[in-house]
């Protein structure tokens, strides 16, 4: 594939996406939320041109923006001491063979699907969540995966499973939903 320049244009615009992103976006009082209303439209499964003109209005106006915030002599940045992440603990574990699974399929539902994409989607989570039947992180994708759909029975049907394998889950408020 030759290059016409879009590669180049493409990197520039990532890399001037995340010099936005932080501190700019953080710090000037003229774009205050705008990081987060991007963000949230992004999660409504606007695509990413679509959600930045949401989010920030004017796009070329934006670079102008961030041209003339970086050339500024200083910049503004917040001093977290030490002392502050003290008490932060991380925890990490290495997911299941059922969270692998399902996890891309998942996200891709989390994200959000029209029916027909959630049509297409679900016969690749019926046959990754069929390996898992007694799996609660399965069955529920697979209930979420269901419902979307708009298999309704089908989506109860897994929600029960994933109840049973694990009662105490969180997965009885995101899958116990009826039509409507």
């Amino acid at each position: 594939m030759a290059n016409d320049g879009s590669q180049l244009t493409a990197a520039h615009g990532l890399l001037r996406a995340r010099l936005a992103a932080h501190p700019f976006l953080t710090f000037e009082p003229s774009r205050k939320g705008q990081l987060t209303t991007y963000i949230a439209k992004l999660n409504e499964g606007l695509g990413g041109l679509d959600a930045a003109k949401a989010a920030f209005g004017d796009l070329k106006q934006l670079d102008k923006d961030l041209d003339r915030y970086l050339m500024r002599s200083r910049m503004s940045y917040w001093r977290l001491p030490p002392a502050k992440f003290a008490s932060a603990r991380s925890r990490f574990r290495i997911s299941s063979p059922a969270e692998n699974a399902v996890m891309e399929l998942k996200i891709r539902s989390r994200r959000g699907v029209d029916e027909a994409q959630a049509k297409s989607c679900l016969p690749l989570v019926r046959r990754a969540a069929a390996q898992f039947p007694k799996d609660p992180f399965a069955q529920a994708t697979l209930a979420e995966a269901e419902y979307d759909a708009g298999y309704f029975a089908e989506a109860e049907a897994a929600a029960d499973r994933a109840l049973a394998a694990n009662p105490k889950s969180s997965t009885r408020s995101s899958t116990r939903r009826g039509p409507g």
